[in-house]
């Protein structure tokens, strides 16, 4: 069974751009382009890893997955948040704060990052999460 991957980005060129590398490399990636239809997707099923833009057309990416940490279903899910603009620390640290576990910035080197979600991944299965959906 693959693995799956959640994208929430606005942007049609990074959500296409992140789903074919992705999906040649075994995962089976959905994408949405708010968060509104980030969390509807994330409640339907479970992912192995999500990867959050910081700024969405209806929010902020860290708001997002303060919404995902009270679902305890996504509650334990990896959140990767990536952002195009240069931001402070203060973004990467509130994102950590709120459960995020890694901060990536684009444009996105694809191969180190599919080598980061997939180390990510292991992880979650080593740690006994169960997957259901």
């Amino acid at each position: 069974m693959p693995k799956r991957l959640l994208v929430v980005d606005d942007d049609p060129a990074v959500r296409d751009l992140v789903k074919k590398y992705f999906s040649a490399a075994g995962w089976e990636v959905e994408v949405a382009k708010t968060g509104t239809e980030g969390l509807a997707l994330a409640g339907g099923k479970v992912y192995e890893v999500i990867l959050l833009d910081v700024k969405l057309p209806d929010g902020k990416g860290t708001d997002f997955c303060r919404r995902l940490r009270l679902d305890p279903k996504m509650a334990r899910v990896p959140v990767f948040l990536m952002s195009g603009a240069l931001t402070g620390t203060g973004d990467k640290i509130e994102g950590m704060d709120l459960g995020a576990v890694d901060y990536v910035v684009k444009p996105l080197a694809l191969e180190a990052l599919l080598a980061r979600i997939n180390a990510m991944a292991r992880l979650s299965a080593a740690s006994g999460q169960k997957r259901t959906g």
